[in-house]
């Protein structure tokens, strides 16, 4: 829409506006934060703060201009000169800012924003961030994510979320850190570190969000845009991200199908597989088989594989549990991690029988590893009342209820222990 176009109702400017400012400011605090450097990171983000209050002041009523992206890198282009004008210090401290000056003005020209994206996103996931940190900084920094944002990602207070990207990003000014694409030598370490957030992201997006939302979408949605931004570069581009983008795609595709029309949440035996996206599932399975490229076996490898066998399945009785095991035996090996052998528990419980996955657990010894996860708790519930032992099942459904769980996973485990004290009330072992 023209400048000088009448302007747009004030719910449909806000809508516009709030996608811009997701994406297009994003990329343009990615472009200044490289520009300024590390040093200079909170002057960057407020270049790009200034842009988008100048924005609201004027698309209110001018409209949204036909590129947006291109008006706010004009408006923050003439506060970075001020800024040099005013401050010859940082004139000398990031030279980077006059190439940044000198740049083309359309937003996307010669791959350059691209690099700067890349560049934050690999900063983000700098070895001596936390691991929460990380994905803090990078919702906020390359996602676009407001701190309110990121505090609804991580069910956090917004002052939580403040101070924890605070953290991360006077880490980052202290150390100095280097904005930029690592080397042919340093790559493959710094990528895995970034999947690694991506896949944290990926399983703080995949739990309960606010009120009844089963997911958190936005953060799924970022997940799926960042595996995109490293395949568009040729040195980011490897099998693995290709296996993590499908393992997204898969977990993405069930979305609609995991609450009933009542808000209750619906585990996987349970959802409508009409509702899951098919669109998606293909895609999934289109970079699944381009991660088999590579020579490296990666865990996204085999978790992408887990979720593809999931996928493929028509019902939740034909899912091919013998193959989930043959793949979780190798996810174990690659990565023992306690949640893994869990989920390799559940698999052969639904393989080999409940006395078979209970037997599993008390192998696997996941007492004390698990104690304060609350999925734990519930997977010996499962397996104790499939067995029918009733009481046994009422009093781990209790353990997992009394630790901190969202609210759909409380309701459903509330439904459950429930039905299971009216079976036992009842005299009734049988499973309903």
């Amino acid at each position: 829409m023209p400048e000088d176009s009448p302007s747009l109702p004030p719910d449909n400017t806000h809508a516009a506006t709030d996608h811009v400012f997701r994406h297009e400011a994003a990329r343009l605090r990615a472009s200044l934060v490289r520009a300024f450097g590390a040093r200079h990171i909170d002057l960057a983000e407020d270049v790009v703060q200034d842009a988008l209050v100048q924005a609201l002041k004027h698309w209110r009523f001018h409209g949204v201009p036909d590129n947006p992206g291109a008006w706010l890198l004009s408006v923050a282009r003439r506060r970075a000169i001020d800024e040099l004008r005013r401050d010859r210090v940082l004139e000398r401290s990031a030279p980077g800012i006059a190439a940044w000056l000198g740049r083309p003005q359309a937003p996307r020209d010669a791959g350059l924003v691209l690099d700067d994206q890349l560049a934050m996103l690999f900063a983000c996931a700098a070895p001596q961030l936390a691991p929460e940190s990380r994905i803090a900084l990078m919702l906020h920094l390359v996602a676009g994510f407001s701190v309110a944002e990121v505090a609804r990602a991580f069910l956090l207070s917004e002052d939580a979320a403040s101070q924890r990207i605070l953290r991360a990003k006077r880490l980052l000014r202290d150390e100095q850190a280097t904005i930029e694409v690592p080397d042919e030598t340093h790559l493959p370490e710094r990528l895995d570190a970034v999947l690694d957030t991506i896949y944290l992201m990926l399983n703080e997006g995949h739990a309960p969000g606010v009120g009844n939302d089963p997911v958190r979408l936005d953060v799924l949605e970022e997940c799926t845009r960042l595996c995109e931004l490293l395949l568009e570069h040729p040195r980011t581009t490897a099998p693995a991200v290709h296996a993590m983008l499908a393992m997204t795609l898969f977990t993405r595709s069930r979305t609609d199908a995991r609450m009933d029309e009542a808000g209750v949440l619906l585990m996987l035996d349970q959802q409508p597989r009409d509702k899951w996206n098919q669109a998606l599932i293909q895609r999934g399975f289109r970079h699944l088989a381009l991660a088999a490229s590579g020579t490296r076996l990666t865990r996204y490898h085999i978790e992408a594989a887990i979720a593809s066998i999931h996928a493929r399945a028509t019902t939740f009785e034909s899912t091919d549990w013998a193959e989930l095991l043959s793949l979780y035996d190798l996810l174990v090996r690659a990565h023992p991690t306690p949640i893994v052998r869990l989920n390799r528990v559940v698999v052969i419980a639904m393989l080999h029988g409940p006395q078979a996955g209970l037997r599993a657990l008390d192998e696997a010894d996941l007492q004390s590893a698990l104690a304060n996860y609350p999925p734990f708790h519930a997977v010996r519930a499962q397996l104790f009342e499939r067995a029918d032992l009733l009481h046994e099942a009422r009093a781990a459904l209790l353990a997992a209820l009394a630790l901190p769980w969202p609210a759909p996973h409380q309701r459903l485990l509330t439904d459950r222990l429930a039905n299971l004290e009216q079976r036992i009330s009842n005299g009734n072992p049988d499973r309903p």
